[in-house]
């Protein structure tokens, strides 16, 4: 079993449990970083990341152009894979891959989730082999009876299956009024 854990700088004190971590991924990498050190002295794997911008093509327009106002132009794509019960949902669809830049990839779900209730009170989202999201419509805790006894046993069908299981509620007749 892995564990996973991300802090920001400041969150950490004195008191972090070092001795349960094996390695450290420091996003952002700065010369003289103090996570280095750290490290060193606790045997900790360090692994760093920087941040580039992508170089522009110079012309008259890209030299104008400021590296903070093309940081916020960036947008990056995320691709996953959904179940086909999220289709009937567009609002939720239109919200994802409109507003958040998400595309979305239909897959067939897991057969014996079917035992569980209908797909048409949620769907399911692969982000990548190790974590799913169950887009749990939540009129369904209010018309049906023992719904919470099938979510309970989606989310462990599930956790056989991911490390990770995120379980998101929604509205799925009026998404933009909650």
């Amino acid at each position: 079993m892995h564990s996973c854990l991300v802090a920001y700088n400041y969150h950490i004190g004195a008191d972090f449990p070092w001795g349960h971590f094996n390695l450290v991924v420091e996003y952002d990498y700065v010369e003289n970083s103090c996570w280095t050190k750290l490290c060193k002295q606790q045997n900790i794997n360090h692994m760093t990341f920087k941040t580039i911008l992508p170089k522009a093509p110079e012309t008259e327009d890209s030299l104008l152009m400021k590296s903070e106002s093309l940081l916020l132009e960036l947008q990056i794509p995320y691709t996953f894979l959904m179940s086909e019960s999220l289709l009937n949902t567009p609002a939720m669809l239109q919200l994802l891959e409109s507003r958040y830049n998400i595309t979305l990839l239909e897959r067939n779900s897991n057969p014996t989730l079917h035992l569980f209730g209908g797909t048409d009170h949620y769907a399911i989202i692969t982000v990548d082999e190790c974590t799913a999201i169950i887009m749990q419509d939540i009129e369904e805790l209010a018309t049906t009876e023992r719904a919470s006894d099938a979510i309970i046993l989606r989310l462990t069908t599930l956790a056989l299956q991911y490390s990770c299981v995120w379980l998101i509620f929604y509205p799925k007749q009026d998404l933009n009024s909650q």
